[in-house]
């Protein structure tokens, strides 16, 4: 008896949201961590250069576990605290279409 399991790509994403501050901002940076805890965020994601509330990451795989913030950068340079940490665990999908061909 020969099995066919078919390999499929799954892709996952984490859609992140926020409010904008009120304050004038040059750039919004979304960092990303395994571990929980601000100091963890010293190296940015992605950032854009005009004032987002929406970003996409579509680098993760099935099984991670990440945790974002998002910090806003004015004019001068001067960043803001990190925005509280959100925690996201990316699903692990199982095999589908498990075949039996009979030989």
């Amino acid at each position: 008896m020969l099995f066919s399991l078919p390999v499929f790509a799954a892709t996952h994403q984490v859609a992140l949201t926020w409010t904008q501050t009120i304050d004038p901002v040059a750039l919004n940076c979304i960092a990303r961590s395994v571990t929980s805890g601000t100091e963890n965020f010293s190296t940015p994601l992605f950032c854009s250069t005009s004032p987002i509330t929406l970003y996409t990451d579509t680098t993760v795989q099935g099984g991670d576990t990440w945790y974002y913030e998002v910090d806003a950068v004015n004019s001068k340079g001067q960043v803001s605290p990190g925005s509280n940490e959100v925690k996201t665990v990316i699903p692990l999908f199982a095999p589908t279409n498990l075949q039996a061909v009979s030989q």
